[in-house]
């Protein structure tokens, strides 16, 4: 076998196996960050309504004040059911306020656990990897001395 056709194809993988783990633990660590402090991590926007009594009732009366404009294809057929505004005491639509923010919270929580699954899992496959390729190279050199 030609060494230097070899010795390219042990730096290609050393090469790649590197560079998937050092994207990847990028990204593990953005995804710990966010598992541990969800709330510097979630689209202000998104967490806003949540902010006051007031703009929740406003978004729960009108939800499409916050939500994207619905589009839909020439044909499709879509059920939206009526519901009737029930008017809630502060104690209720704090409550629920808080319900709701806690499950955005929680969403984006599992969101980023099933991330650090990912990434391990990436990792764990670059180290598979990296490690038999380089006992590979350590044998050849200590044959070629």
């Amino acid at each position: 076998m030609n060494n230097g056709l070899f010795r390219f194809y042990l730096l290609a993988i050393f090469f790649s196996a590197l560079m998937c783990g050092a994207i990847t633990s990028g990204f593990l660590i953005f995804n710990l960050i966010k598992y541990t402090l969800p709330l510097s991590t979630i689209d202000p926007v998104r967490i806003e309504v949540f902010s006051t009594n007031e703009r929740f009732n406003r978004s729960r009366n009108n939800p499409t004040s916050i939500s994207q404009a619905l589009s839909l294809l020439p044909g499709r057929t879509v059920v939206v059911p009526e519901t009737r505004i029930v008017k809630l005491s502060q104690d209720e639509l704090t409550a629920a306020r808080l319900q709701a923010r806690n499950a955005i919270v929680s969403s984006h929580k599992f969101r980023a656990k099933q991330g650090i699954i990912l990434q391990v899992i990436i990792l764990l496959i670059c180290c598979i990897l990296f490690y038999p390729h380089w006992k590979l190279v350590k044998s050849n050199e200590s044959s070629s001395t």
